[in-house]
């Protein structure tokens, strides 16, 4: 867990704020795993999953329609929602799509969070050692305490 700095604007008695960030990976299951399984019946979590345009030439213009990321993104925060919603009724639970850079995007959402969730990429050996660069950047940037959740995909002589 990175705490960079005590969050002033946190919640009291009412329980806590959890951001999780998602992608759909193994490692944002985890990070919900995560949050779920440590959150407190008054607290609430949001689930936030971020998209971008794909990056394409200027001088090719828009290539594709937008809205098909958009759709993609929502799908994505759909299914996990249904699953999270499957497992727990007692936790406030919301979920939001957000267009932009996931780190930026994520510190944004969690600016009056309590925590910041988020998964690894899960890669085993030496690659599992490094984080993703959206970790790394939450880990300089967060404004509240950052827990990065470890992806259990590794095989198992690893864990």
């Amino acid at each position: 867990m990175v705490t960079n700095n005590t969050n002033p604007n946190s919640a009291d008695s009412d329980g806590e704020k959890i951001v999780v960030g998602i992608d759909g990976s193994t490692g944002a299951h985890a990070a919900i795993d995560w949050a779920l399984s440590h959150a407190q019946a008054n607290d609430q979590i949001e689930i936030i999953h971020t998209w971008t345009d794909p990056a394409t030439p200027a001088e090719i213009g828009m290539a594709f329609d937008p809205q098909i990321f958009a759709d993609s993104a929502a799908a994505v925060l759909d299914a996990e929602m249904e699953l999270i919603r499957e497992r727990n009724s007692d936790i406030q639970i919301e979920g939001r799509c957000i267009r932009g850079h996931p780190g930026s995007a994520l510190i944004e959402a969690a600016k009056d969070a309590d925590l910041l969730v988020v998964g690894t990429r899960g890669h085993g050996g030496f690659v599992g050692l490094l984080l993703g660069s959206t970790s790394t950047y939450l880990a300089h940037h967060a404004t509240c305490p950052l827990l990065i959740v470890p992806s259990d995909d590794r095989p198992a002589e690893e864990n």
